[in-house]
């Protein structure tokens, strides 16, 4: 191959890789993802806790807050889909005690937030739409 060929042909390849490359749409966030629901945690508890999702018999853990903080978690589709009602389950770091909360109902563009409190049998929620910025 002679120079000017082996230049000819690193063109073209080059022509055709950028040719490839078109404008890509923005990735969705981590911390809100479109059509999934999201769980803000506001823990007022002053132990970090450790936090699942309860469907059926299955549970799915979520993340942990740490002790006087607020956190947002996302609860993927695959865990609402089915019943379309989420209970939760605190295990506080460094204690035996646990708290379960009643049913809650929660589908896809909805938030709840999660108010918990010390002690855990205060713990309390509020579930709204969420509104889309886009």
């Amino acid at each position: 191959m002679t120079p000017k060929s082996a230049t000819t042909a690193l063109v073209a390849i080059l022509a055709a890789t950028l040719a490839c490359g078109g404008k890509r749409a923005p990735e969705p966030s981590a911390v809100e993802p479109q059509g999934n629901a999201l769980l803000v945690v506001r823990n007022d508890h002053w132990l970090d806790i450790t936090i699942y999702a309860i469907r059926g018999g299955s549970r799915y853990r979520l993340g942990m807050v740490s002790g006087l903080k607020t956190d947002t978690l996302p609860l993927q589709n695959t865990i609402l889909a089915g019943s379309g009602t989420l209970r939760f389950l605190l295990e506080p770091i460094g204690s035996t005690r646990t708290h379960l909360t009643e049913s809650i109902p929660i589908g896809a563009n909805q938030s709840i937030e999660l108010n918990i409190r010390n002690p855990l049998d205060l713990t309390t929620f509020t579930v709204s739409h969420r509104v889309s910025n886009r």
